[in-house]
């Protein structure tokens, strides 16, 4: 609706539709008048067409958030909150996400199995690849695992100051 965000809008129409009448039993129509109508010249008759008008404009306006392909990088986790289930990836390889863009940093959410690995990541401050998922504006942490050490070569081992 016209000067209303989609969130008052369905706001709006829910409230529309608490008013009118079920789609099934004796009530066919409701009469509504008084202050809440005034603008409106005399009373408002609400039928069973405007409930099932309301509930297509709430489900075209709620449309659930578009799922992005997921991606995988690599990155310090250097804040949890295991209270919200979210943690901070920051030193983000690549910086260019495809289908995020350039970032410095992620803000995931996880679920309840990702607990352990978020919170060793966490604790040790060690590089991890992050398998994750952009759904609307949001984060999600599909799998989290330390990155493998750079194996040191044999040489570098045998050099002196090496033991």
């Amino acid at each position: 609706m016209e000067g209303l965000s989609d969130e008052q809008a369905v706001q709006l129409f829910e409230a529309i539709r608490a008013l009118t009448p079920p789609l099934r039993g004796d009530v066919e129509r409701v009469e509504v008048g008084g202050s809440l109508v005034d603008h409106v010249s005399g009373s408002r008759l609400l039928t069973r067409d405007d409930r099932t008008r309301s509930n297509q404009r709430i489900k075209s306006t709620t449309k659930p958030p578009r799922k992005e392909a997921p991606f995988r990088v690599a990155g310090v986790v250097e804040g949890a909150d295991v209270g919200t289930f979210r943690f901070t990836l920051r030193q983000v390889e690549p910086s260019d996400v495809p289908g995020v863009g350039t970032v410095t940093e992620i803000l995931f959410g996880f679920e309840d199995r990702l607990f352990d690995a978020v919170s060793d990541a966490w604790n040790s401050q060690d590089r991890v690849f992050v398998v994750g998922e952009r759904v609307g504006n949001e984060f999600r942490a599909l799998d989290i695992q330390v990155a493998a050490e750079t194996p040191v070569d044999a040489a570098e081992a045998n050099a002196p100051g090496m033991e």
